[in-house]
């Protein structure tokens, strides 16, 4: 398969979802469920290793 523009790659991509989110109300409901965990669990990494990050950068400070 020969994919000739950036469009296309999309499609190829996101088609195939879209298509069974289509096919019920219930898919279309798990597929922003699973997103909005998704973007939950995100921010609470990056909370915590931020909090880890600048706890080990003020850690390594002191020793200078």
């Amino acid at each position: 398969m020969k994919i000739n523009s950036l469009s296309e790659i999309s499609t190829t991509i996101f088609y195939p979802l879209k298509t069974w989110a289509d096919k019920s109300t219930s898919n279309w409901n798990m597929l922003i469920g699973i997103g909005i965990v998704l973007l939950l669990f995100g921010g609470i990494l990056t909370y915590v290793f931020r909090k880890k990050w600048v706890r080990l950068t003020k850690e390594q400070v002191k020793y200078l």
